[in-house]
């Protein structure tokens, strides 16, 4: 605790970082997850965290406006942490995006309690599967061990704003959007030559009405290919958020250009 008292304006900085981290997790940050939780699991991360930090000499400024400043600054190092988690599960909401339209789910969403919003049916599916995966293999360590590598590459008043920063955005939604379609492309493939299977029958076979038929085709169909289509979900995702994989790539690219 002395540690704490006497570094008091550095322990704020540092809280500010690991609440924005947290509050942007999809994990720890949805709102069913109890605000005395969250308050907890920020405190015992800063307590945990402040004494391995190599603080600086001397005391940052503790005026209001540059104090805040520098909370602010903190906030947006975490928050952009957690944009990176949020991205790596976006990329299965893009998949259910993506499946459920041809499928025939496109008018029946769910509620995701952790958003609060409505998702699609597989993409629901799809995001509870990769943060059962997630939490399996424990990228949720890897997301603590990267909050302290964030605190030895930038130290806690020392951010810097990299010219690159705007285009590795851009670079991260372009990826996202990108493994969103190669995942789901199984499913959405088939699916397309099950259309044109059906269309074939419509103008060979008149008396056949395709529409009652081919929307319970096309729903057994792509089911069956995305049954089909889960035990690659397991090496996908271990790609995706292994120690190597792209989440902790995209974090150590962030990282180097805000350390700059």
């Amino acid at each position: 605790m002395e540690v704490i008292f006497s570094n008091l304006p550095w322990a704020f900085l540092l809280l500010a970082r690991v609440a924005a981290v947290v509050g942007a997790s999809p994990l720890i940050g949805s709102r069913n997850v109890p605000m005395r939780l969250k308050a907890g699991l920020v405190g015992i991360l800063t307590l945990l965290l402040l004494p391995a930090v190599s603080l600086p000499q001397s005391q940052p400024q503790l005026e209001l406006l540059p104090y805040l400043l520098l909370l602010g600054r903190e906030m947006g190092v975490g928050l952009l942490l957690g944009f990176c988690v949020t991205a790596a599960f976006a990329i299965f909401q893009l998949i259910g995006q993506f499946i459920d339209m041809p499928i025939g789910f496109g008018m029946v969403n769910v509620l995701d309690p952790t958003s609060q919003s409505q998702m699609p049916i597989v993409g629901q599916f799809q995001y509870l599967l990769a943060m059962g995966i997630f939490l399996l293999i424990n990228g949720h360590h890897g997301i603590i061990l990267a909050l302290g590598r964030s605190l030895e590459l930038i130290p806690l008043g020392g951010i810097g704003l990299s010219s690159e920063l705007l285009g590795w955005s851009v670079g991260v939604f372009a990826q996202m959007f990108a493994l969103g379609f190669q995942l789901s492309l199984p499913v959405v493939g088939t699916l397309f030559l099950t259309d044109l299977a059906l269309a074939i029958i419509a103008r060979t076979v008149p008396q056949m009405n395709v529409f009652v038929v081919g929307y319970p085709a096309k729903i057994l169909i792509g089911l069956g290919v995305l049954a089909l289509s889960l035990p690659l979900c397991g090496g996908v995702l271990v790609d995706l958020f292994g120690p190597q994989g792209w989440l902790m790539g995209e974090i150590s690219t962030l990282l180097r250009l805000l350390g700059r």
